[in-house]
């Protein structure tokens, strides 16, 4: 079992309803399917100007395997995007073992 993989990469989220919590997300063309969020809570960024504040929401969600991720929504004055910031619990390793390994990205 690995613990905190830093992942940092863009992912598609799906909802049962709006507003409300996610149900799933899509990152590297696999999708998870949430069956539990244990935190959701809100970082703002009135420290800067708003055209530059980036507030996010956080969500740590588990999958149905028991595997835990940190996910965010953007909602900065620009574009707004979900990222999958990193995975907290990977029970199933099989989910870093596909074509594109998490180092094999260059910077």
């Amino acid at each position: 079992m690995e613990e905190d993989v830093f992942v940092s990469e863009e992912i598609d989220v799906s909802f049962a309803r709006k507003p409300g919590p996610p149900t799933s997300f899509t990152w590297r063309g696999r999708t998870f399917n949430i069956v539990k969020c244990s935190f959701q809570g809100r970082k703002l960024d009135f420290g800067k100007r708003w055209w530059q504040r980036h507030h996010k929401d956080y969500y740590i969600v588990e999958d149905e395997n028991h595997n835990i991720f940190q996910i965010y929504y953007n909602r900065g004055p620009r574009r707004r995007y979900w990222v999958l910031l990193k995975i907290i619990r990977l029970v199933s390793p099989d989910i870093l073992s596909s074509p594109e390994a998490l180092c094999d990205k260059p910077f």
